[in-house]
């Protein structure tokens, strides 16, 4: 009988040996061998089980960094204002602060400036008074404690009447066949600068140029003899003076030409406002002049001086506020109330900004300006040498040049971009005839057609274009706030009574002025209406197309098309203005503030870009609109009207453009 372990040896899987033998304990001890490597295998799955686990905490590390990257992110994109600011003012802060810097704005110290500038300032033999009070504003700009004090000093045949000397009106002569080669033009003053007026008579060849006020424009006397200046503003740094002589003469002189030249040849319109009664087109002539000017040419250095608080957030923006140290003689602006009512202001901005540490959002400019007797050399000087800079960084530019005396409703001429801002500005501000009301409720309500208003408070009608270079230049919004007057001079009793009253006027204008500064350096979003400026574009196309139909025919409706497309933009536009991001604050800011400058383009006939929405005052329409339009009356060559109608439209597109890109 088989024994039991050979009975279960058959079902063995090793070979059929003997159990004791040594080879068979090896067989038996080999399948022990992958407990031992199930062992090895155990500790790399665990190995790889920690590196899994290592990358996905690096995973989820990189996650968290990665989160806490963009939410840092957008926490500095929506950053609020108040969190921008480096001084952590909010809007309630801002309101006391900025009531402190008009309110401190004396009128005694004010008086005590004039006092000192024609008293106690007597010029040495080699000065003149601008040199002396030159030296003083920037004594006190220095002692204010502006951030920097920068000066800027720059050295400076026959009688025929030509209207107001404009390309057209030489060209209505030269085709009357009028020679006016080597004559003397008589021209009115008026719709364009001296400066143009002159370079139209050079290049019809004029030998000289008598220039005249009329008296009903700005009530002169007849006997008042105006002074001009026929320099030119050049962005190319060219020579900016005449080649011929020019003389202002008053308008007893220019009446007494008239009556001895023949009119004839001349245009209705022309006869009409120069009050002659004959029409015949024959000739014009007749008379021969010999000009003879005794001026002394003398160098004058025109200095400026330009004081500046740096902004804290939008470093690159600035708002520039200006006034001249002198003035043509017999002006209505009075330099000296000018000079220190700017010195009162930088005080104030100063003395606030070191006692209660407040830095403006944006830069402050505070400029006195050299030269304004001639043509406002030292503004012209200082666009010339910065014009690419202040078109980029230039958010606005206010004047405090003042009347010498009024006792009337204060009125404020400026940009339609910031008619919004100065009516919020005129509830704050007392009326000097009245302090228990405020300024705003002495004007009448806005009405429909308050962008032909020209007897309303809030004026935007710019018929003298070349008065206000920064706008009509660059395309830099502007704002000059003045009061009424009388035509007369004013008398010592007049002036006694205003002193009297602490500056009252005056002080008025400057509180108006500095809270519309400290609004555009404070506030998040530029307080410009885009709403009201293409309402004004709308309006003064479409009466300029109006006018121009019954004139000519000409097919305007791209033009129109083009408006209302614009419309439509602006219309959107009030919807992206509901946000306290900066970063978008800051796309809306660059909407606003660039809006204006996009009409500066190339006009025919002129020699620098200029501002296509300037206004004239004769035919109450776009001035080089008409200008095209009687070039070609005139020529019957519509290739003027073409390019300044297309210039239009290419600027409203841009317009367009600029606002729709805020919807990417």
């Amino acid at each position: 009988m088989a024994s039991l372990w050979k009975l279960c040896r058959n079902n063995r899987t090793w070979k059929v040996k003997d159990a004791e033998d040594q080879s068979d304990i090896d067989r038996l001890y080999q399948p022990e061998k992958p407990n031992s490597t199930k062992a090895v295998r155990y500790l790399n799955a665990w190995t790889y089980s920690l590196l899994i686990l290592i990358v996905l905490v690096l995973f989820l590390f990189g996650l968290l960094v990665g989160f806490y990257l963009r939410e840092s992110q957008n926490k500095d994109n929506s950053e609020s204002l108040q969190s921008a600011r480096k001084d952590g003012f909010d809007a309630v802060t801002l309101e006391s602060v900025h009531e402190n810097i008009i309110y401190n704005i004396k009128g005694e110290r004010a008086i005590r400036y004039i006092h000192e500038f024609s008293e106690s300032v007597v010029p040495l033999p080699d000065e003149d008074w601008d040199s002396v009070v030159f030296k003083k504003v920037k004594e006190e700009f220095e002692r204010f404690g502006f951030d920097h004090v920068d000066v800027e000093e720059h050295d400076l045949g026959e009688l025929l009447y030509g209207h107001y000397g404009r390309y057209t009106d030489f060209l209505q002569l030269w085709s009357a066949n009028i020679t006016i080669q080597d004559s003397i033009v008589l021209l009115r003053q008026g719709e364009i600068s001296p400066a143009e007026k002159v370079r139209w008579a050079v290049q019809y060849g004029a030998a000289g140029v008598l220039l005249y006020q009329e008296e009903e424009i700005d009530g002169f006397s007849k006997d008042y003899i105006p002074t001009y200046s026929a320099a030119d503003f050049t962005a190319t740094g060219d020579s900016m003076y005449p080649t011929v002589p020019v003389q202002p003469v008053s308008l007893e002189t220019a009446n007494m030409i008239l009556s001895h030249i023949q009119t004839r040849n001349l245009p209705k319109a022309w006869g009409q406002l120069i009050n002659v009664t004959s029409t015949d087109h024959s000739q014009q002539g007749g008379v021969k002049a010999r000009l003879h000017i005794y001026n002394k040419r003398v160098m004058k250095k025109i200095r400026n001086v330009i004081g500046t608080l740096l902004g804290n957030v939008e470093t690159d923006r600035y708002v520039m506020i200006g006034a001249g140290r002198t003035a043509f003689h017999g002006s209505t602006t009075d330099p000296k109330s000018s000079t220190a009512l700017l010195l009162e202001l930088a005080q104030s901005l100063t003395q606030v900004r070191q006692q209660e540490k407040w830095q403006p959002l944006r830069e402050i400019k505070v400029c006195s300006w050299g030269g304004q007797e001639l043509s406002n050399a030292g503004l012209n000087d200082y666009i010339q040498a910065h014009n690419r800079v202040i078109q980029m960084d230039a958010v606005a530019y206010l004047s405090l040049d003042v009347p010498r005396i009024g006792t009337e409703a204060i009125q404020i001429k400026t940009s339609v971009s910031l008619i919004d801002l100065v009516q919020s500005v005129a509830d704050r501000i007392a009326d000097p005839n009245n302090p228990d009301v405020m300024l705003s409720h002495s004007w009448p309500k806005l009405t429909l057609d308050w962008l032909s208003a020209s007897d309303y408070p809030l004026n935007c009608n710019h018929d003298n274009c070349y008065q206000e270079p920064v706008r009509h230049l660059l395309g830099i919004p502007f704002a000059a706030a003045t009061f009424q007057q009388s035509t007369q001079a004013p008398n010592k009793d007049m002036l006694a009574l205003d002193l009297h009253h602490h500056f009252k006027y005056h002080l008025a204008v400057a509180r108006v002025t500095s809270l519309v500064l400290l609004r555009l350096v404070d506030d998040a979003v530029i307080g410009f209406n885009l709403g009201y400026t293409v309402q004004f574009v709308q309006q003064t196309i479409i009466k300029m197309v109006q006018i121009a139909q019954q004139l000519m025919d000409y097919e305007y409706g791209p033009l129109l098309i083009d408006l209302d497309t614009l419309y439509i933009a602006a219309t959107k536009f009030k919807q992206y203005t509901t946000t306290d991001d900066f970063s978008a604050n800051r796309k809306i800011n660059d909407v606003l503030k660039n809006f204006d400058s996009l009409f500066i383009s190339r006009i025919p006939h002129q020699s620098v870009p200029v501002h296509s929405l300037c206004q004239s005052r004769s035919f109450e329409t776009l001035l080089y609109f008409m200008q095209a339009v009687e070039q070609f009356r005139i020529t019957q060559n519509s290739s003027a009207l073409s390019d300044y109608i297309a210039s239009l439209r290419t600027s409203i597109r841009q317009a367009t453009e600029s606002i729709n890109s805020l919807e990417r």
